[in-house]
């Protein structure tokens, strides 16, 4: 059977792809931000919540930052989804119900961050729900359980809980930089890529990224995922000097 050739075959994916430039101190950067979101265990917003059999999460996304300047290019990515354990909530008012203990979640939490390994060394979960909210409470205390369980891997992952309304009050986000000053040396020790576009020698590779979660992984993640964004560009820029 014979193959299609490349040129006649347009890529899909579910996500969004912006790329602008912009002068700092008159040298011209290209900048360039894609998202893709994983096909497995889609669905609506209130209707699709955390993991199945197989360990895929809803809203399972992939950001990739990437800074183009003088032939060299410079990418970072991180991760998003909803919590990797059994559970439902319909209706955004709706009480949460653990579908399954955390004996059964076991296997499906392992093929999650086994999925995640193929791509990435190192894992740090970054964890936003609130302790004080009973729809996400009990999603805290499934979630936290199996980490425990994984606990003998501790060197390929990390777990850091940051209540972030709670830390945030009435959108007070500059409290963000308590999370951020602690995950700073993860952030460091992951690295990023950074290769040139003209020889394909490669100067520095990712190791690791972040993987985030609140309920719907939409607006708090979204905040920590551009405050980390930030911290990556201060990164790129300080390897530029």
């Amino acid at each position: 059977r014979s193959k299609i050739h490349y040129t006649f075959i347009t890529p899909v994916i579910c996500g969004y792809i912006g790329i602008f430039e912009h002068l700092i101190d008159n040298r011209p950067f290209q900048f360039i931000l894609i998202t893709r979101r994983s096909q497995n265990n889609a669905g609506i917003r209130y209707k699709t919540r955390g993991m199945n059999d197989d360990g895929n999460v809803a809203n399972f996304c992939k950001s990739q930052q990437i800074v183009i300047y003088k032939n060299i290019l410079y990418s970072y990515c991180q991760l998003r989804g909803s919590a990797p354990i059994f559970f439902e909530q319909i209706g955004l008012r709706a009480n949460t119900d653990i579908t399954q203990d955390k004996n059964m979640t076991i296997n499906a939490f392992n093929r999650h961050l086994n999925e995640m390994h193929e791509d990435f060394k190192l894992i740090c979960f970054i964890n936003l729900l609130n302790k004080k909210k009973t729809t996400e409470s009990p999603i805290i205390k499934e979630f936290e359980q199996q980490i425990e369980f994984k606990g003998n891997e501790k060197p390929k992952f990390r777990y850091i809980y940051f209540d972030m309304q709670n830390e945030c009050p009435k959108d007070n986000y500059s409290r963000i930089d308590n999370l951020i000053n602690t995950i700073s040396p993860i952030i460091s020790l992951f690295g990023f890529f950074a290769c040139n576009l003209k020889t394909n020698q490669i100067f520095s590779i990712q190791k690791g990224t972040p993987r985030t979660n609140c309920l719907d992984c939409l607006d708090r993640t979204h905040v920590v995922q551009t405050r980390i964004s930030w911290k990556i560009l201060e990164n790129m820029f300080n390897f530029l000097k």
